[in-house]
């Protein structure tokens, strides 16, 4: 059975995931350690990570800061569906 092309939207909201996921690692925790250390719920930080166009902008900024990285460059990894390295390429 053929596999299901993701819609750029979906696409864009994997990326953003899956980069969330990467970048806390990288910083040694988790993304649910990340929410709770900046009083954001376990299931408002899911909500944001899968549909990040929810996400409230103080709570972007405490994100972006606790993730040691610019708020801006965070959305373009939402907006664009570009990790930071490939945005840097383009």
């Amino acid at each position: 059975m053929p596999r299901l092309k993701l819609s750029t939207l979906d696409a864009h909201r994997k990326t953003f995931s899956d980069f969330l996921n990467y970048r806390a690692e990288q910083v040694g925790t988790t993304i649910s350690n990340i929410g709770e250390s900046i009083g954001i719920s376990r299931s408002s930080i899911q909500k944001y990570k899968h549909n990040p166009g929810t996400m409230r902008v103080d709570d972007l900024l405490k994100l972006s800061n606790v993730l040691n990285m610019d708020a801006a460059t965070l959305l373009k990894v939402y907006s664009e569906g570009k990790t930071p390295w490939e945005q840097k390429e383009a």
